[in-house]
């Protein structure tokens, strides 16, 4: 949340956490489901029956958990599983042809509307041929996984599905995307959105352009008391970059208003891309993607390589506040949902390292990345989930809150067993889905954590405003983030509703290194969380000499490396500033101005610290 303050050479963190926190929770159980070719996972839903339906894009033919043969060059490969992860049913859809799953949805009478982009003629399972190169197909399946119809959705340009609901009338509301081809289309995109009755008849569409090059529709949600909000990805090029743009349209398809949120791009590496909208329980919404772009205009933080960045605005598109959840690599955002206790989870993959927002370490080269927001936007915590390879990645897609009060994480991966990941691929890729624990609250309520250089040690602090069975406290060091040393244990109160106040005091760091510090804060019957790391980077000594001393006519100062000094003053025993530097200061300054006397030259480097050395002028 905050920009990263690891190159200060002193950095003092004091953040209040009013909200109780909680366990980060645990892993209940994982699935590897596949076939012996790539098979990729997009889309999950849990199911009226406490189960849960998949979906995804297969070139597998019958091995594995595949059952069915392949069709063409990819079909739909849809998997029905119990609640406890048992596969129950699975098929396989496609023509002759390429087909690439997008969503599935359940209706409430138990049907599956299952839907994609086909570039199949008449052929194999499908009966309608194709408008253009690649049109919508929807296909909606009884209860039992049994085709009940059959769609194809398409004009002579290219359509892309991105989102779809379920509508109170029982049928579907299609977000895509249609992109002219051929020798005289220019390619770029336009928003296309599609309502469906319930038997599957084409009622209306939409097209939406805006001032940009490219528009594509990414997400829509339901609007309480009728009417949809649509997310839509903006761009115009290096100098305009992508922006989040939303449209609020009528149950009938009626625009009523349009609102753009924007950062500050940073030329063709800054853009920032709509993946989801959430319906909040206030009436407002929260609109989630990914991001490269700098603060200003609606954004308030400055993204790195890529972050996830959301924003809450009210019914009427006003912004509340936005938070970008930063990291030092690149992030790939897939989704969010609300949590049962209003906040919410957000969830994609990462390759960065401890730094920032992110508080856990890797396992592999890529994995997931599970975040818990509270119902303000502020992080409780984060959760790596991932194997352990180094050639192997974890790409995450999908997520869906469980009856329970847990979560299921989707996506798909080609590694080996090890670190959360029991099970071996099957052939390239293969769904993954991870089913983690309800979130169970942690008796230990931390007001505050702080790290404060203190000659060559590390002064550590915390306060509690409240426990109830707590056990203890493990003061944690690392300078990498992946391996921890439990430098020692603090007893805890136990129980308490009074400040608490703890101290610890790490005499050996290691110098010219980053030291990261973090609690692990125990409960009586095991159950654990961490705070935030806190840095700490101890530099050698840097030290500047002033001479002649006393001084008649110049004074001279000299560093090992004059470029971490940013400026200098000279001060008068009454502390008055005489003489002021600019950006770049001399080493030489004159004393002919200064009466006889004693004199403090003040000294301020590039981290941000300041070292004052004493200097006499003399006749």
């Amino acid at each position: 949340m905050r920009r990263s303050l690891l190159r200060l050479q002193i950095l003092i963190i004091c953040l209040g956490l009013s909200a109780s926190l909680f366990a980060q929770p645990t892993i209940q159980w994982d699935k590897t489901i596949g076939g012996n070719n790539q098979d990729r996972l997009n889309s999950v839903q849990q199911t009226l029956d406490g189960g849960y339906i998949l979906g995804g894009t297969s070139f597998s033919g019958v091995s594995g958990e595949k059952s069915e043969s392949a069709r063409g060059l990819g079909d739909y490969w849809i998997v029905k599983l119990a609640a406890d992860g048992t596969k129950q049913w699975d098929r396989t859809f496609g023509g002759t042809g390429r087909e690439t799953f997008y969503a599935i949805r359940q209706a409430s009478d138990g049907s599956y509307f299952v839907a994609g982009q086909s570039y199949s003629d008449i052929s194999g399972d499908k009966t309608d041929a194709s408008n253009g190169a690649g049109d919508l197909w929807i296909i909606n399946l009884a209860a039992n996984g049994t085709t009940k119809w059959q769609k194809t959705i398409g004009t002579e340009n290219n359509e892309f599905l991105s989102d779809m609901e379920v509508t109170p009338d029982g049928g579907l509301a299609i977000a895509a995307a249609s992109s002219p081809i051929g020798p005289t289309g220019s390619g770029n995109n336009h928003g296309w959105f599609v309502k469906l009755s319930a038997s599957g008849d084409l009622e209306w569409t939409r097209d939406y352009y805006v001032n940009f090059n490219t528009m594509r529709l990414a997400a829509v949600t339901l609007v309480p008391g009728g009417g949809y909000l649509l997310g839509a990805d903006t761009s115009g090029g290096e100098d305009i970059g992508g922006a989040y743009y939303l449209i609020r349209v009528s149950a009938e398809g009626t625009t009523l208003w349009t609102k753009e949120i924007r950062g500050v791009n940073g030329g063709n590496n800054g853009n920032s891309a709509l993946r989801s909208i959430l319906a909040t329980p206030d009436g407002g919404f929260l609109v989630g993607g990914l991001s490269r772009d700098q603060a200003g205009n609606d954004k308030s933080e400055d993204s790195y390589y890529g972050d996830y960045w959301v924003v809450k605005i009210t019914a009427n598109g006003v912004i509340e506040w936005d938070n970008t959840i930063q990291a030092n690599d690149f992030e790939r955002f897939a989704g969010m949902q609300l949590s049962g206790d209003g906040g919410y989870f957000l969830w994609g993959d990462t390759q960065s390292a401890i730094d920032l927002d992110k508080t856990d370490a890797n396992s592999g080269v890529v994995n997931g990345w599970l975040v818990k927001l509270d119902v303000n936007g502020k992080q409780i915590w984060d959760k790596v989930i991932g194997s352990a390879s180094d050639i192997s990645f974890d790409s995450a897609t999908d997520l869906v809150p469980t009856n329970d009060g847990g979560v299921l994480l989707a996506g798909f991966s080609d590694a080996p067993a090890g670190a959360d990941k029991t099970e071996s691929s099957r052939g390239a890729n293969d769904y993954w889905i991870v089913k983690l624990a309800p979130e169970s609250p942690l008796p230990v309520r931390l007001a505050s954590f702080t790290a404060r250089k203190e000659l060559s040690s590390t002064s550590l602090s915390w306060q509690t405003t409240s426990e109830t069975n707590s056990d203890h406290f493990e003061v944690q060091h690392s300078l990498h983030g992946k391996a921890w040393t439990n430098l020692t244990t603090i007893h805890a109160q136990g129980e308490s509703n009074e400040l608490n106040v703890y101290h610890y005091t790490h005499t050996t760091p290691v110098l010219g290194s980053d030291n990261l510090y973090r609690l692990k804060m125990v409960d009586a019957d095991g159950s654990f969380t961490y705070s935030k790391i806190r840095h700490v980077k101890f530099e050698e000594e840097f030290t500047v000499s002033v001479y002649p001393n006393p001084a008649a006519e110049t004074i001279h100062l000299k560093a090992a490396d004059w470029s971490k000094v940013k400026g200098l003053q000279i001060l008068n025993s009454q502390g008055k500033a005489l003489y002021t530097s600019g950006t770049k200061p001399a080493q030489d300054i004159s004393a002919r101005s200064l009466k006889p006397g004693l004199y403090f030259i003040k000294v301020t480097l590039t981290d941000g610290t300041e070292a004052t050395r004493k200097v006499a002028v003399g006749q």
